[in-house]
């Protein structure tokens, strides 16, 4: 089993300064079982001798209660530097920040982080702004990243032509270039910082907080970037995709997709040495913000996944004293023997369930077309976040979402079951992965065409060129299920005209469900679901929606519904062949997860909605002898148990032994 640690944040402002070398401060970190405090010193680079000061003092009170002390430092998007610094270029021509290829910049940079390591320091972490996109605009234009640009693309060219030719919404080789030299300044970076900490303490560790851009439109190989950070030592990441991300701002747009994008970006290290943590985020406190059992959750499921290295858990308020908000930690305290059990029976064991494919990499940006509006006009939106393409594209992942509304155990590697695939990740998958069937929806059905796979699909025409779809905002829509009797309409609320297509498919498709879409007297039929095999043997259940795009504007009937989640279960077995290992069906946004160990299979529950479940029932892919039930009771009989009730954000588990 993977050692799982706990990393808790505090701040220490001159101002408002807390002693932190205290009782109170100490049972707080006892309570969430902490082994590393990070400090962030709000005078990290105007008074770092004064920062070294206090550091030892609080490093020397927690080393004798075995609790390891780092400084976390803000990244590269911070504007109280010295003058002379070369500033970024944004493209309206203004300027601030600083520049990660700027000799002087780079140099004082550096150079504290260098400082702090030659005092010992040994754990410093960046925080998420090592980072270029999103910083209010594109950028950087400046005279050394256009040279970078042009180098990239054999020819000189002027800013204001460079910047023109990036705006262009289609892909094209400046957009390329555009990513690959911002990539390049940060590793540059990198490079200096690390060279500068060598000279001084080659022990020291030097960390990094994943943000929304490095790995997409910023273009960096993230555990490489880590890995030029960290030298000899051992990488340190902490990815991103907290809690209050769902709490403050809907995004993603299903909670239980919060701890996925965690699940999905720790793919890519694998193999990796390093100390990968999640981002157990609860901005900005206390829990009136984001509540104690979101964190909780988020920590179990990812304690469950197995792979990750522990968390980092703002559970201490920057600003109060100790006693101001101690419900984290006492909820924490309260969990332990809970996460004792999933880490006992979880983490080793091989997920079951649906594969969720989705890629992430430079790739998403160079090699697709965006509507201009994205683009260009929300992508300055929101104070300069790119919107939707990685805070919405990003946080509302589309295969998760899906199956997350579904409450569908799966996991982000294969697992031996059907794989789903979404939008333009269906670009990138090994063709080999569709062997065991996939879940499409309808973008991802066009792409796998394009390819050369024969998904069913003849062609899809938006019903918006159809002249008919004027009335439909005010119209009513249903879901038709042919197999399902009484159940068989879900009513939908339509705000996205464009959701709807007609499909024409191959004739041996079996078309399972159907769009009635009322305008006036009028009433259109549209094919919204079906399955279909192809002459290799290649089995496709497709959605004939766009998953995404479904997700990002809260039409969250198409996916978030009950019939969608019986169809995605009875499609498990005809796609691969073998029933589910364990479904509990019925319930919104029950996190679902199944892991498979020698000698017993573990069924974990986290009931991450306002209602009680009573009764939760486990459907069994076969019979089992005995179970042992974890933070619950419940009844055994052959392939189905039932558990007692599970009130709302409460764990509940079982173990199924032959």
């Amino acid at each position: 089993m993977k050692r799982y640690g706990v990393t808790v944040p505090v701040k220490y402002l001159r101002e408002e300064a807390r002693d932190y070398c205290t009782e109170d401060y100490a049972s707080l970190l006892r309570q969430f079982g902490a082994d590393r405090l990070l400090v962030s010193f709000s005078e990290w680079n105007t008074d770092p001798g004064a920062c070294v000061r206090e550091f030892r003092r609080i490093s020397a009170y927690y080393a004798e209660r075995g609790v390891e002390t780092g400084i976390w430092i803000p990244g590269i998007r911070f504007s109280d530097m010295p003058e002379g610094m070369e500033p970024r270029v944004f493209e309206d021509g203004s300027k601030r920040f600083g520049c990660p290829f700027g000799a002087r910049f780079s140099d004082y940079y550096a150079g504290i982080i260098a400082y702090y390591a030659g005092e010992g320091v040994n754990f410093i972490l960046l925080d998420d702004s090592f980072q270029m996109q999103n910083s209010g605009g594109r950028n950087c234009f400046c005279d050394l990243h256009m040279e970078k640009y042009g180098e990239l693309l054999g020819e000189d060219i002027s800013r204001e032509r460079f910047v023109a030719e990036i705006a262009n919404p289609k892909p094209n080789r400046y957009r390329t270039a555009w990513i690959e030299g911002s990539a390049a300044g940060l590793f540059s970076l990198a490079r200096k910082i690390r060279e500068r900490v060598d000279a001084v303490n080659k022990a020291a560790r030097v960390g990094l907080c994943e943000s929304t851009t490095i790995r997409e439109i910023d273009g960096a190989d993230l555990p490489a970037l880590a890995r030029a950070l960290a030298g000899g030592t051992r990488p340190f990441v902490r990815l991103h995709g907290g809690p209050y991300g769902y709490c403050m701002f809907r995004s993603p747009s299903d909670w239980n997709s919060v701890a996925d994008i965690e699940r999905l970006l720790i793919g890519s290290f694998a193999g990796s040495d390093a100390e990968i943590v999640s981002e157990g985020d609860t901005f900005p406190r206390p829990r009136y913000a984001t509540p104690a059992a979101h964190l909780e959750n988020f920590d179990g499921v990812l304690r469950a996944d197995g792979r990750f290295g522990g968390i980092l858990k703002y559970g201490i308020d920057y600003i109060s004293a100790a006693g101001y908000e101690r419900g984290y930690a006492e909820a924490a305290g309260r969990d332990k023997k809970i996460f004792a059990a999933i880490e006992k029976y979880f983490a080793d064991g091989a997920d079951c369930g649906y594969y969720a494919y989705e890629y992430t990499g430079k790739e998403v940006f160079t090699e697709n077309e965006f509507p201009d509006d994205v683009w260009n006009n929300r992508f300055r939106s929101v104070a300069g976040h790119l919107v939707p393409y990685t805070d919405f594209r990003h946080y509302t992942l589309p295969s998760p979402h899906l199956l997350n509304s579904a409450g569908m155990p799966h996991a982000f590697t294969p697992t031996g079951g059907p794989a789903v695939v979404c939008g333009v990740s269906a670009r990138h998958i090994p063709l080999k992965e569709l062997a065991r069937g996939a879940v499409l929806d309808l973008n991802a059905a066009r792409i796998l065409t394009e390819r050369g796979v024969d998904v069913g699909l003849v062609s899809a025409v938006p019903a918006v060129s159809d002249g008919w779809n004027a009335a439909w905002e005010a119209s009513r829509v249903c879901e038709c299920h042919a197999d399902y009797g009484d159940n068989a309409l879900v009513g939908i609320w339509v705000r996205v005209p464009k959701e709807f297509f007609k499909i024409e498919t191959a004739p041996s498709a079996r078309h399972l469900s159907h769009f009635l879409i009322e305008a006036g007297r009028a009433t259109k039929r549209q094919l919204a679901s079906y399955r279909y095999e192809n002459k290799d043997g290649l089995r496709f259940y497709v959605l004939c929606y766009d998953v995404w795009e479904n997700a990002a504007r809260d039409v969250f009937p198409l996916s978030r519904n009950y019939l969608r989640q019986r169809g995605l279960a009875d499609a498990y077995e005809w796609l691969c062949g073998q029933k589910p290992d364990a479904l509990c069906l019925g319930h919104p946004d029950l996190y679902t997860a199944v892991k498979k160990s020698e000698g017993y299979t573990a069924v974990g529950l986290w009931n991450n909605f306002s209602d009680r479940i009573d009764r939760p029932e486990i459907l069994l892919g076969g019979r089992w002898e005995r179970a042992k039930f974890i933070n619950c009771r419940g009844k055994l009989e052959g392939d189905k148990a039932t558990l007692s009730v599970l009130y709302p954000y409460q764990f509940a588990g079982a173990v199924f032994y032959k």
